[in-house]
């Protein structure tokens, strides 16, 4: 045919290669000018109907299936001068595999990911057309060359493989495939589907990352002796195989291998992206996603999604539809895809009959002539793109609950999350490996006014996860139950149709140690995968160098969230570990130091590293937190890098810190980074103290954005104690408040600043016994942060049981600090100052109390406080309002002089509350209302401490309108000191001036029956009783009045 015109279109320039069924050339296509690949067929094969239809495939499957890793079809006919079918297809320039193994041998990992992804695409979306290659093999996957652009992969030989072997080609393969790939159902001459592409993609993974195929030792024996071999599948593990052939494979490879290479193909990946995005897991090497290619996430399972007993259709071109009912996901939320082991062993088959039928079929002959690869070039087949949605690894539905107040569904979602985040950890870090509850359910990634209340109260929320959790390869079901010593978590590990693959059980004190002792089985046993290394991406923002040192960290960010006992052993794991953690090593000794109320170290802040985003913003956290220093310049590298970031993982956490470091400069732009924080990836728990959700409920707390981004941090991390904690601080409603902060409890026992809330809710319930018991429970911590708590709580049952002078003494004996105290030890003895203040106040000694607080915690140099929590910058400006004039200016001068170092806890409108309680301190009360009027639409935790004052400035101002909205707030809040408030007889006698008896003889009562009996006068019952009493001659007065006129009308 050369230098001859074809059909009329194409003229021939050479030939590049022949089989038996057909020839290939290089044409060039006078029309267009541009050259081709001419495939034409053997007039002698021509002749049969079936060799015909097949070659008519090659251009359906083109057609059908569009993808750039598909040899495009341009052309397809029968030539009228010769009457030979040709199909006309894109000319490639490069190799196959196959070739590149005998001139480069074996490939790395990242480039065998690279290329199998796009093999792995091109199958599923002809897979889900009913086609299935059943010749998958190196010398089948062309590496087309590309200038300025990576090689890309091309299969070729798509449905041919069988006509060539009738054809009696002694290179390529029969019906079934090349043995040293084929499946053992194809060994034995069954059906095939889906199923034994994967397989042979399992071996094909292996010859490429070793060099040979993994059958080449067997390769000399006879046709009966191998098939009598491989049809059982690898038995010799493929890392000791690997080994003798001088090559090292990542530990995690055996467990990979054996499920895509299982012999019962029901047990192999579903899918080959899933094959190829566990095999990434195993090596430590992302799967890449592909220019131009988007994977998807069902919104539930599609109902033909083929089952493992439908996977028996053959290579026709037999059409399944696709779901429409699809939730497109961008490859930020798709990621590492599954791994999961079925360890159980095959069943058991008849063999050698259906051995002996499939290699009669096939004839001896032939069965010999498949050992040998086709290694010639063919540039002409088709390969599809993704037209099914990939799926993560291991989807985390609410589970049953147990052991606490219904409803339990919040319990049930927490050690799932938590089981889920482990496992994104253990997976290699990639967020789209796994499902949350919250994703499951689909809850809004970001605050937003349709999350619900309580986000798993209701049974809806388990039934919905658990039928929307087989989106996923695998799923855990179960239950979790809280008892006297802990938690038990009993787990079910389950493929997507519902078939359990293993379960274990597991008990701690906190929740996440009865979770990481389920997962430590699971891993053992090897049902669960961990990965051989880190995403790059999360080595970056978390700092570790692999998943050993990742899972260390997380398991701490648990352990301060199910704060249970097992804190410290946390906290000596990451110290194990420190030296390869970098700047988050030296933020985590700080932080266990801080939290437990020991000294903090002696920290070196590292060299600034602006090249590495995780490096900018764990540096940066590291001198907020040890050194309360914000550069600015360092705040706007991490502002440029957030916009820049390529991962949603790392630009969650550049803002996330910068949110932390603006947050006392410009709490209008920490708000925004904070909120951009959160919609980059909602699922991020890097941070520490500056975690995206926790960030922003910090920064919106007191403010009209609470009580949303609350419920998104209840609903995408509901494993965190502080999302009910903070729940309950900004509910309105006190027995929903109570709910919360018991939750917080459940999860975080020790956490002192949870059982404070907890307590200051009990009293409001007027459960004292219940805050002995707390207080009894708490002390057993063990550290000193725990026995100053315990003294809080006395001084707070004193003064419930109306033992003022008691408790006021207690409280102004242990307030006093102590040399070795740090942490959150200063944290609680400002408390316990506070409680101080508030007896003294009832009794009339305010400045006297106010003055002994600004000496023992302002005056030193350096103070002892931390101004990491809110409560401390908080509660000084109202400490420095009831002072002595006097020490009431030095007490202000000296706040604005540490506003930086407590920039930790400031709230947006610090600045606001300081100006109104300076000005009330020096007797302005309109100056006072007039700078505390932006606090009025969220009054919040502002009223919580000023409340008495803030209600006098604006009384005097004659703005009842807002007094009125003051009064509301206070009312909602929590009463403490046994069920009464100081503002309450403000509450009183405002009533009684406006006429409102009922009212006034409400509040006046809660006063006087609070402390009536008190060890010492509290001057307000006295005014309480007086208020009462004019009352009552005024009802005796009108009463007088009534009769006489009823009198004069008899």
């Amino acid at each position: 045919m050369r230098a001859s015109l074809f059909a009329g279109r194409y003229r021939v320039v050479r030939r590049l290669g022949a089989g038996a069924m057909g020839a290939v050339y290089e044409v060039l296509d006078i029309a267009t000018g541009r050259p081709r690949a001419l495939k034409v067929m053997h007039a002698h094969a021509a002749t049969r109907g079936d060799l015909r239809e097949r070659f008519r495939l090659e251009a359906r499957v083109a057609g059908e299936v569009e993808s750039p890793f598909l040899v495009d079809v341009l052309d397809a006919g029968t030539d009228d001068a010769t009457g030979a079918p040709y199909l006309v297809m894109e000319l490639l320039h490069g190799e196959d595999l196959g070739q590149r193994l005998r001139r480069a041998g074996a490939l790395p990992a990242a480039e065998v990911i690279r290329l199998l992804s796009q093999v792995a695409l091109a199958l599923d979306a002809t897979h889900a057309r009913g086609i299935v290659h059943r010749d998958l093999k190196p010398s089948n996957l062309f590496v087309e060359e590309r200038p300025r652009e990576d090689a890309r992969i091309k299969i070729v030989d798509f449905g041919v493989a069988k006509v060539l072997t009738e054809l009696g080609d002694p290179e390529t393969t029969g019906a079934v495939g090349t043995p040293t790939y084929m499946a053992p159902e194809q060994i034995r001459g069954l059906p095939v589907g889906p199923a034994a592409d994967i397989h042979a993609l399992g071996m094909v993974a292996f010859t490429l990352l070793v060099g040979s195929p993994y059958w080449e030792d067997e390769r000399g024996q006879d046709p009966i002796t191998f098939a009598l071999t491989a049809v059982k599948g690898p038995v010799e593990p493929a890392r000791a195989r690997a080994a003798r052939r001088g090559r090292e494979l990542a530990a995690a490879f055996d467990a990979w291998f054996v499920r895509a290479t299982h012999p019962d193909p029901e047990r192999r990946f579903s899918r080959a992206t899933i094959a190829i995005r566990a095999l990434g897991v195993a090596l430590g090497v992302p799967a890449a996603m592909l220019e131009g290619e988007e994977l998807q996430a069902d919104d539930a399972r599609d109902a033909d999604e083929p089952r493992a007993d439908e996977q028996t259709r053959t290579s026709s071109a037999t059409r399944t539809g696709t779901s429409d009912a699809t939730a497109t996901r961008t490859s930020d939320a798709s990621a590492t895809m599954p791994l999961g082991v079925d360890t159980r062993p095959p069943r058991r088959r008849r063999a050698v009959v259906l051995l002996s039928a499939g290699i009669a079929a096939l004839g001896a002959g032939s069965f010999v002539a498949m050992f040998h690869e086709d290694v010639r070039p063919d540039a002409t087949r088709p390969v599809p793109s993704a037209s099914r949605p990939a799926r993560a690894l291991l989807a985390c539905p609410v589970l049953v609950a147990s052991g606490v107040d219904a409803p339990a569904g919040w319990l049930g979602a927490a050690a799932a999350a938590t089981f889920c985040e482990r496992a994104r950890v253990l997976f290699g870090g990639d967020p789209g490996s796994t499902l949350l509850p919250a994703e499951l359910l689909g809850f809004p990634g970001q605050p937003s006014d349709r999350s619900p209340e309580d986000p798993y109260a209701g049974p809806e929320a388990r039934t919905r996860s658990l039928d929307a959790a087989r989106r996923a390869e695998m799923h855990i079901d179960g239950e979790v139950l809280r008892g006297a010593s802990g938690f038990e978590v009993r787990i079910v590990l389950k493929n997507d149709a519902g078939v359990e693959r293993d379960h274990a059980e597991g008990r701690g004190r906190g929740l996440y140690e009865a979770v990481r002792e389920v997962m430590d089985a699971l891993v053992t046993r090897g049902s669960l995968p961990r990965a051989a290394r880190l995403a790059p991406e999360e080595a970056d923002v978390s700092r570790a160098k692999d998943v050993d040192g990742a899972l260390r960290l997380l398991d701490l960010t648990l352990a301060m969230a199910h704060n249970a006992g097992g804190l410290p052993g946390a906290c000596a794991a990451v110290e194990e570990k420190a030296s390869d953690l970098a700047e988050i090593g030296l933020i985590e000794r700080y932080r266990c130091a801080y939290t437990l109320g020991l000294r903090t170290p002696e920290i070196t802040l590292p060299a600034l590293d602006e090249a590495s985003p995780g490096a900018l913003a764990a540096r940066a956290r590291l001198e907020h937190m040890v050194f309360r220093r914000d550069p600015p310049e360092v705040v706007e590298a991490i502002l440029k890098q957030a916009n820049e970031a390529p991962s949603p993982q790392a630009r969650s956490t550049l803002w996330a810190t910068a949110s932390c470091l603006l947050q006392s400069t410009d709490p209008g732009r920490a708000a925004e980074a904070a909120l951009l924080s959160v919609q980059a990836s909602p699922k991020n728990p890097v941070g520490e103290f500056c975690a995206p959700w926790l960030q922003l409920a910090a920064v919106t707390q007191g403010t009209e954005r609470a009580p949303a981004a609350v419920r998104g941090m209840q609903a995408w991390a509901p494993w965190e104690g502080y999302g009910w904690l903070l729940g309950a601080l900004a509910t309105e409603d006190a027995e929903t408040s109570l709910v919360f902060a018991r939750r917080a409890h459940v999860l975080s026992p020790f956490d002192t600043y949870v059982a404070t809330v907890l307590a200051d809710r009990l009293f409001s319930s007027g459960l004292r016994e219940e805050v002995r018991g707390l207080a009894l429970q708490v002390s057993t911590g063990g550290y000193p942060v725990h026995r100053v708590a315990r003294d809080k709580w006395l001084v707070q049952v004193d003064a419930s049981e109306a033992r003022l002078s008691r408790a006021l003494e207690r409280a102004r004996r242990v307030m006093g600090t102590e040399a070795e105290d740090a942490g959150w030890v200063r944290v609680e003895r400002l408390q316990i100052a506070w409680r101080a203040l508030e007896i003294g106040l009832l009794l009339g000694r305010g400045p006297e109390v106010a003055d002994d607080i600004v000496r023992v915690f302002l005056e030193p140099e350096p103070p002892p406080l931390d101004g990491a929590h809110l409560d401390v910058p908080l509660r000084l400006p109202a400490i420095c309002a009831r002072a002595s004039r006097g020490v009431s200016r030095r007490c202000f001068d000296r706040f604005r002089s540490l506003k930086e170092r407590l920039s930790g806890g400031l709230l947006p409108e610090t600045d606001a509350f300081v100006a109104g309680a300076e000005r009330y301190a020096e007797g302005d009360l309109a100056g006072a209302a007039q700078a505390f009027r932006p606090l009025v639409r969220a009054p919040g935790p502002f009223v919580a401490v000023m409340g008495e004052a803030m209600l006098e400035a604006f009384e005097h101002a004659g703005e009842d309108e807002i007094v009125g909205r003051l009064l509301e707030a206070l009312e909602a809040s929590e009463a403490k000191a046994a069920g009464a408030r100081a503002w309450m007889a403000q509450a009183a006698t405002r009533a009684a001036r406006r006429g409102d008896r009922a009212r006034a003889e409400r509040f006046a009562r809660r006063v006087i029956d609070a402390w009536a009996m008190a060890d010492a006068d509290v001057p307000l019952v006295r005014d309480m009783r007086a208020l009462l009493t004019a009352g009552a001659r005024g009802r005796n007065s009108s009463n007088r009045s009534d009769r006489r006129g009823d009198s004069g009308t008899r």
